[in-house]
């Protein structure tokens, strides 16, 4: 079997292996954390793949996960879990912080990440905060002070 995003890059092709299909569903469920209460997640079709002794839930729509709602709809208890790994930016902490001993977060590239320099700029007047080194932006503002020009 092969798990992996087909927008992924030539870098993150799919994990290869042999595994089982838990569960499958159409990936439905009610949010219990504060973000969005009440409200219904959709993933679109999804499965719980055991591989390794490891089960991941795939879904058919790109979204970040903030809500252990995707878990339960496997049928999977979060506090069954020894761990839980979610790809999402911040918003996952209000309904995971509460259930969790700890939260790691880890680059995992993409439009999120902190590696600002991994992306390409165009147009834009360098040097700058949060690109360029402190001292080479202030080097450059204490010039364009002293030829007029405003910063």
């Amino acid at each position: 079997m092969a798990a992996g995003s087909p927008l992924a890059s030539a870098a993150d092709a799919p994990v290869q292996g042999r595994g089982e299909l838990v569960s499958g569903g159409d990936g439905v469920g009610r949010k219990a954390g504060p973000m969005g209460r009440g409200g219904t997640s959709r993933f679109g079709r999804t499965a719980a793949l055991r591989m390794a002794g490891i089960t991941v839930i795939v879904t058919s729509r790109r979204q970040q996960v903030f809500d252990p709602a995707i878990i339960e709809a496997h049928r999977i208890a979060p506090s069954s879990c020894r761990w839980i790994a979610v790809k999402s930016a911040v918003h996952l902490r209000a309904a995971f912080e509460p259930i969790a001993a700890e939260i790691i977060e880890v680059d995992a590239g993409g439009l999120s990440t902190e590696r600002l320099e991994s992306f390409a700029y165009h147009h834009v007047t360098r040097p700058i905060v949060p690109l360029d080194p402190l001292e080479q932006v202030n080097q450059a503002r204490a010039r364009m002070i002293k030829v007029g020009t405003h910063v």
